[in-house]
């Protein structure tokens, strides 16, 4: 058996691995490619949204806990309307960020499939304050010192539906749309805005409240591109008057905020509209609140089940987060209720996913290609050197043969004259040496070049193969007293010829490894052909089928070249066909199937 590794892949005695392409290689890279891009679309897909819903449990706490820190500050400050001016501002969320977007803007970009809800109630369920929209400025009457309070001072709101003044809705329905960094009507651009100066107002200092009486809006655009030190220009001013004559309500001058000591009181500042738009707040709230304020005592949050809120199912899937919370608010005991519906899939948020999964599944693919090309560029380089190896080895073992023939030619001349036995056995074991090494030049040919034949097939029935392949052998195993039997049938479409060295090469194994007195049985049946024979002791199969190994380690003549069980598992691999080989301590078997 020839071991060194070196020498074996020199004269291809290993098993060669089938040839492929290019596009054969690629194609495999690729299915794994997509294969892993689908399960990171797959997986991501329920990554994102369990991100996003673990920042907005974490967002609707914080959110929560700050609008009661905000009452309890204008509370304390002396605003009686602390509620309606702390709501409306500071009930929102952004989640998703740096690449997935979920926020409750309505006012700023908000999605549509979104909203955040605050809603402070009485202990009978009737709303005191809520985050609906609300036009809303701080306003000073006097200078706030150290040491005395001016309750006056604070946050004002208007509520426009308590109001039948037609003025005033219509500066409502305007520019509710529009805050003071950015606008959203569908007839301006994103980099232009809105700012107001509210001139004067109907104030009612007692309940926090107003109406503007005097407005002016100033649109704005950005000059220079976009910074921290933009510098914008105003390029058209709209005026509106708003006159109202309601009890209780005073009208007052205002001025614009300044820095220093140039403020004149009443003083003005951030007048914008803040909140919900109604539309939104009454869709959100009546398909939820039912099931909210059920939760009437302590404190209780969590994500409702999707399918408590069926009428949402087109809008945030039914994804909607609360939290409610016992309040006490100007001495009275109520219900803090605040509200995420959080609408994660978004065009915008589907467009990121779709951009992200492709450009994974983008980047598999171009790794996959250069896999392909580099192993196709080695692949190359090996067949190359293969090539060369099948001619080096194909011309070296024909140009054995032929000094072969001649010393073979020479040993027979010399016979008919040598008339010593002691010559004549000599000559004779030349002779069967030449023959053995003519044997396994051409066996070594036969395997070099079994996988570069060309399949023609046609239908025949093995039991023929098998009935003259053991026919040759017939004084041989009469003389060993060695019995053979052939049972079934077994009809195949392949290539006759190789199919033919196989069974041969098979059977030629079976007779020079099955002990005297014993037998040979060739069975087809099921579309397997089986051949068994008498073993004298158990035998190790792993190795038999590699060249030159042969598993009778008792045997130390030439009968055997170990090459028979190589050639016929590569003929039978070439038709299409596996070798199997199993041994007990009785018998030896060969299968193909």
């Amino acid at each position: 058996m020839i071991k060194n590794p070196k020498i074996r892949k020199f004269l291809m005695l290993d098993k060669r691995r089938k040839r492929t392409t290019f596009g054969r290689i690629f194609a495999k890279a690729a299915i794994v490619a997509l294969v892993v891009s689908a399960l990171f679309a797959y997986f991501s897909f329920y990554f994102i949204e369990m991100y996003i819903d673990e920042s907005a449990d974490r967002e609707i706490s914080r959110t929560h806990s700050n609008l009661m820190q905000t009452m309890n500050i204008y509370s304390r400050n002396g605003n009686p309307n602390a509620a309606d001016a702390a709501l409306p501002p500071d009930t929102f969320f952004l989640l998703g960020e740096p690449v997935f977007y979920v926020d409750s803007y309505n006012l700023i970009g908000g999605d549509s499939n979104s909203a955040a809800i605050s809603v402070l109630l009485d202990k009978d369920g009737n709303e005191i304050a809520s985050s609906r929209r609300r036009f809303m400025a701080a306003i000073s009457f006097e200078k706030n010192e150290k040491d005395e309070k001016h309750p006056e001072n604070g946050w004002y709101v208007c509520k426009e539906e308590e109001f039948d003044i037609p003025e005033l809705k219509e500066f409502y329905d305007k520019f509710f749309y529009m805050n003071q960094f950015m606008t959203l009507s569908e007839d301006e651009d994103s980099d232009k805005y809105v700012n107001f100066i509210l001139r004067s107002a109907y104030v009612n200092k007692a309940e926090h409240l107003f109406i503007p009486h005097e407005v002016t809006a100033e649109y704005t655009k950005a000059i220079t591109p976009k910074s921290a030190l933009t510098e914008t220009e105003v390029y058209k001013t709209e005026e509106f008057t708003i006159n109202a004559d309601i009890e209780g309500y005073e009208l007052v001058q205002l001025h614009s905020y300044a820095a220093g000591e140039s403020r004149i009181y009443p003083m003005v500042m951030l007048p914008n509209f803040q909140g919900t738009e109604p539309d939104v707040y009454d869709e959100y709230w009546n398909a939820v609140k039912n099931d909210v304020i059920s939760h009437t005592t302590g404190v209780y949050s969590g994500m409702s089940d999707y399918g408590n809120f069926p009428d949402l199912a087109d809008k945030c899937a039914g994804r909607v987060y609360y939290m409610t919370t016992n309040y006490t608010y100007n001495d009275e005991e109520c219900i803090l209720c605040t509200v995420f519906a959080v609408g994660i899939w978004n065009p915008l948020n589907q467009k990121a996913y779709a951009a992200m999964v492709g450009i994974f599944a983008a980047l598999l693919l171009f790794l996959a290609l250069l896999y392909s090309w580099r192993k196709n560029v080695m692949n190359k380089a090996d067949y190359a050197f293969e090539d060369y190896q099948r001619d080096l080895t194909n011309n070296l073992a024909h140009d054995l043969k032929t000094p072969l023939a001649a010393i073979g030619g020479y040993a027979e001349n010399l016979m008919e004259s040598a008339k010593d036995e002691k010559q004549q056995n000599y000559l004779r074991s030349i002779l069967d040496n030449v023959a053995y090494t003519d044997s396994m030049i051409s066996k070594t040919l036969e395997l070099n070049s079994g996988n570069m034949q060309k399949l023609n097939k046609s239908g025949f029935d093995m039991r023929e193969l098998a009935e003259a392949a053991l026919g040759k052998y017939s004084v041989q195993l009469d003389e060993r007293g060695i019995e053979s039997a052939i049972s079934g049938n077994m009809k195949v479409n392949t290539d006759r010829d190789i199919m033919t060295s196989a069974v041969e090469n098979l059977v030629s194994n079976a007779v020079k490894y099955t002990r005297n007195d014993g037998e040979i049985k060739i069975d087809m049946n099921n579309g397997k052909f089986k051949i068994t024979n008498s073993v004298s002791e158990k035998t190790d199969t792993h190795d038999l089928t590699k060249p030159f190994v042969r598993g009778d380690k008792n045997r130390s003549g030439r009968s055997g070249s170990g090459l028979g069980l190589s050639i016929a598992e590569r003929s039978l691999n070439a038709c299409g066909y596996v070798l199997e080989l199993d041994c007990t301590d009785s018998e030896f078997t060969a299968s193909i199937r």
